[in-house]
């Protein structure tokens, strides 16, 4: 993606309706009680035996993972990281398999393009330059076999993305030159969280999602093999009994109210019941007293109305009452407003099964058709249930119980990627097995100043991290460095003198290259 792409990405991100913008600053803010979901899961969990309470994820054990973070070399760091190119690996190390590596760099897409838009007459409407900061990598591998027989091995590719790029990013993979078919599997988020008052986790209020600085983040997340192990794991299975309830048919006066709410508000047992929500705005709670207030808006956006659910493990509400007001304040009431409110009964599994479909509904929606592509729904479910299990109990991120979240961060969360794929090599002989890909950089964000280094690009490699097989020699090229100039590296590069392919040292785990794309004069 350009500069000017992603200005005008930032641009539509912030593009929020002027009549929204204005009845939010009149909304006044309130201090509440607020309830941890997760702690009060972890209670109900307790005393399940007892009561039959639990939403029941007595599976919420396991604290944040710490992948992020970590040191990073005194060059090749940015404020937003894309991670290396992994090197290809095998499911079980194979004796007598060595492996040569070719990785290619390919800078075309820096070259300037012209594109145009048409009016909806088809006529030109105007024309604007564009370019990629994504490259294309070739990342090639000659397996040889020493050995008499010929050895059949799994192999595995592991590459950096969330489930939101896996369409874009997604590797292809051939063997001898043909396109091979792969299983896809995804590591868990391979991140961790940080504080709003700080970005090293000292504040203890985890509310930030915390990405991988550094390929030494990645270092930490994969040495020992447990993460990889992890992505071979099935989703975990909750079947804890919910109740859920419904709201469809919203109605109110928006035409009048152009932030026209409807709230719902009950009394529960904090340690029996849990409560949590889809499609929801704003919640007022009282921890002493169980008072709950949910409330969102009305309005259908895009013509469509959105899923809203409350979902409730344990002890059920006993009663409840709807209610409309003129804003997200809930304070001043009106006339009007009303909802189509549906109790059903299901296990928390076959309803985070049944929100896969609206995620993917409502992500196509915002951002596109394409935007999940090539993720499947268990992929989705094993993401989003790995979140649940792994944080509803420690990060206070998801305080809220706002499920909607979870999933959204699920898709968006880095993590590592793998492609697993059968390979045959015949006795005394070669086969070579080349990943394709596109790579994002790493950047940093424009913050005004004299400060140039947003105009900088990264993009980096690691030899042997993560991988069991034993490389003779690796090396690496660039092609089509017309429109780039190094600005930073440790390849050995020197295109402006004929360098442009270099021998690695395996023995160096790291390697990066620092870019900023020119112009050449014409």
């Amino acid at each position: 993606m350009s500069r000017a792409q992603q200005e005008k990405l930032y641009d539509a991100i912030t593009g929020i309706r002027e009549d929204i913008v204005e009845a939010a600053q009149e909304t006044p803010l309130r201090t509440v009680k607020k309830a941890h979901w997760g702690r009060r899961v972890a209670v109900a969990a307790c005393l399940c035996a007892a009561v039959g309470v639990g939403w029941g994820l007595s599976h919420l054990r396991m604290g944040a993972s710490s992948g992020g973070g970590g040191g990073s070399d005194a060059e090749g760091t940015f404020m937003s990281y894309a991670g290396p190119v992994f090197p290809l690996t095998l499911t079980e190390a194979q004796s007598g398999l060595t492996a040569e590596r070719d990785i290619t760099l390919d800078f075309a897409g820096y070259e300037s393009r012209r594109e145009t838009v048409l009016r909806e007459d088809g006529t030109e409407d105007f024309t604007y330059e564009t370019w990629e900061s994504d490259i294309r990598v070739t990342d090639e591998y000659t397996l040889t076999n020493s050995a008499d027989e010929d050895v059949t091995v799994r192999a595995l590719y592991p590459f950096a993305g969330s489930l939101r790029t896996l369409g874009r990013l997604r590797p292809e993979i051939r063997v001898d030159g043909e396109t091979a078919e792969t299983e896809l599997l995804a590591g868990g988020y391979s991140g961790g969280f940080s504080g709003v008052l700080s970005g090293d986790g000292s504040d203890p209020g985890l509310y930030n999602l915390d990405p991988p600085h550094s390929w030494e983040g990645y270092r930490g997340l994969l040495a020992d093999g447990t993460y990889q192990a992890g992505a071979f794991a099935p989703a975990q299975e909750l079947t804890e009994p919910v109740t859920v309830y419904e709201f469809t048919g919203s109605q109110a006066p928006t035409e009048k109210y152009s932030a026209a709410t409807l709230a719902v508000w009950f009394t529960i047992d904090p340690e029996r019941t849990a409560v949590l929500t889809w499609g929801f705005n704003g919640m007022e709670w009282d921890q002493d007293t169980g008072y709950r207030r949910y409330s969102y808006f009305v309005e259908k956006y895009g013509g469509r109305e959105q899923t809203r659910m409350l979902i409730v493990f344990g002890d059920d509400v006993a009663e409840y009452t709807l209610g409309g007001y003129e804003n997200g304040a809930c304070e001043k009431e009106i006339g009007g407003v009303s909802a189509v409110v549906t109790r059903r009964e299901t296990t928390f599994g076959q309803l985070l099964r049944e929100l896969t479909a609206v995620c993917r509904e409502e992500n196509a929606r915002v951002n596109g058709e394409g935007d999940l592509s090539g993720v499947s729904d268990e992929l989705l479910l094993k993401a989003v249930a790995g979140s649940v299990v792994n944080y509803a109990n420690t990060i206070a991120r998801y305080d809220s119980g706002m499920l909607d979240e979870v999933f959204s961060d699920a898709v968006s969360m880095a993590r590592v990627f793998y492609l697993a794929f059968d390979v045959t090599v015949p006795a005394g002989g070669s086969v070579s097995v080349t990943a394709a890909m596109r790579k994002e950089p790493s950047m940093d964000l424009y913050h005004g100043g004299d400060s140039e280094n947003w105009r900088d690009y990264g993009y980096d490699l690691v030899t042997r991290l993560g991988s069991n097989l034993t490389f003779t020699a690796q090396r690496a090229a660039l092609v089509n460095t017309e429109w780039m100039e190094i600005v930073g590296q440790n390849f050995g590069f020197d295109p402006e003198n004929g360098v442009t392919a270099v021998e690695l040292d395996p023995a160096q785990e790291h390697y990066y290259l620092d870019v900023r794309r020119t112009v050449p004069e014409t």
